[in-house]
C-alpha cells in the first residue's frame, strides 16, 4: 500500500536550520512511535502520559502523516484542561488542509513546555520512503521507536480487534481459506512484515536515533523495558508520575492487558482467542502464510523469513 501526500514546501535553510531550532527547544515532537499494532504502542502512550518528564497529546494517534488525522477513533480524545482544548482545535484546522504542513504539525507539541512528547500512531509502518525521507529531514533529531511482535500473535490480535469493532466480519479459524483471505486484507498484510518497516525507517533515521524493542520483553518485564525505553527518549524512569492515574488497567508492575476482543460474553459464543488456540489448523495456516516458526523474536527466525532483522 502506497500512501502519499503533497507536502508544503518548506521555506528556510533546511536541515541545518531545523537543527538549530530543535536545539533551542522550540515546539516540535521529540519522538515518534510508528508500530506495530498490537505490539505495546498503547501502553507506551499510557507508560508516557502520567510521566513528570513528559506531555503526551490527548490523543494516542494522531495519524497525521498517513491520513491528516482523519482517521475513525473507536474512543473519544482526552480532555482535561485547556492545552488539551487547544491541541484538538488546532489539529482540526490542521487536518483541513489537503497537504501535510511540517512547520504547524510541529506547533501541535507547543503545550509541551521543557518536557518530552511524541506521536504514537502503529500505523507510521506503513508510510513510504518519500514521506519517511521528509519527517527525518524536517525533523533531524526526531527519535524513532518500533515494537515488534511476532507476526502470527500480532495479526491474530489485530483480527480479534477488528472483529471486536465490527470492522472484520466474524469467520471461522479452522478454515485456511478464511483466514487468509482476512490476512490478506491489506489493512493487516501491510502491519505484518516488521523486517520490511524496520529496514525502510532505518535507510533515513539516523542508528543513535532509532531502537527496535520486543513484546517479549513487555511480557516478560515491562518494568525494565519501561526504564530502558524512558532512559532512551531521555526521561527519568525513576521520577514518580505527576498526573492522576486513570488507566484501566494495573500500573503496579507496568504489565498488559490480555483482553478476548472478538465475541461479546452474552452472545455465548466462544471468543476468538480460545477459538483459535484451539484450533491448530488456524495456527498453522498463519505460520505458513508468513513463513515463520512461532519464533516470537524476529532475530530468532529462519533467514529467509520476513522476522528476520537484527536484534538490538
Amino acid at each position: 500500500m502506497r500512501l502519499a501526500w503533497p507536502f508544503k514546501t518548506h521555506v528556510g535553510n533546511g536541515r541545518d536550520e531545523e537543527a538549530d531550532r530543535s536545539s533551542r527547544g522550540d515546539a516540535r515532537p521529540d519522538f515518534l512511535c510508528v508500530g506495530a499494532q498490537k505490539a505495546g504502542t498503547s501502553w507506551l502512550y499510557r507508560q508516557c502520559e502520567p510521566h513528570g518528564d513528559f506531555w503526551m497529546p490527548p490523543l494516542k494517534e494522531l495519524h497525521y502523516f498517513n491520513k491528516l488525522t482523519k482517521a475513525k477513533r473507536a474512543n473519544p480524545p482526552r480532555c482535561r484542561d485547556e492545552r488539551d482544548i487547544h491541541f484538538l482545535e488546532s489539529v482540526s484546522r490542521l487536518s483541513a488542509r489537503p497537504y501535510i504542513d511540517m512547520e504547524n504539525y510541529a506547533r501541535l507539541f507547543a503545550h509541551k513546555g521543557s518536557r518530552l512528547s511524541g506521536d504514537i500512531t502503529p500505523t507510521y509502518s506503513m508510510l513510504n520512503d518519500e514521506i519517511i525521507e521528509q519527517i527525518v529531514s524536517y525533523f533531524p533529531n526526531l527519535k524513532v521507536i518500533f515494537l515488534a511482535r511476532d507476526p502470527v500473535e500480532r495479526a491474530w490480535s489485530q483480527l480479534s480487534m477488528g472483529v471486536r469493532l465490527g470492522r472484520i466480519s466474524r469467520f471461522d479459524a479452522t478454515d485456511p481459506d478464511a483466514v487468509i483471505q482476512r490476512l490478506l486484507q491489506p489493512s493487516v498484510l501491510s502491519l505484518s512484515y516488521p523486517s520490511k518497516i524496520v529496514a525502510r525507517w532505518r535507510r533515513y533515521v539516523h542508528p543513535d536515533l532509532f531502537r527496535l524493542y520486543f513484546f517479549d520483553d513487555l511480557e516478560r518485564n515491562p518494568s525494565e523495558l519501561r526504564r530502558v525505553i524512558f532512559s532512551f527518549l531521555g526521561g527519568d524512569p525513576d521520577k514518580p508520575e505527576c498526573e492522576p492515574v486513570w488507566l484501566s488497567f494495573s500500573r503496579m508492575n507496568c504489565k498488559p492487558v490480555r483482553r478476548n476482543w472478538a465475541v461479546q460474553p452474552e452472545n455465548g459464543q466462544p471468543d476468538m482467542d480460545s477459538h483459535y488456540s484451539g484450533s491448530s489448523l488456524g495456527c498453522s495456516t498463519m505460520i505458513c502464510f508468513f513463513g515463520v516458526t512461532g519464533s516470537s523474536r524476529p532475530g530468532q527466525a529462519d533467514e529467509d523469513t520476513e522476522s528476520s532483522f537484527p536484534v538490538e
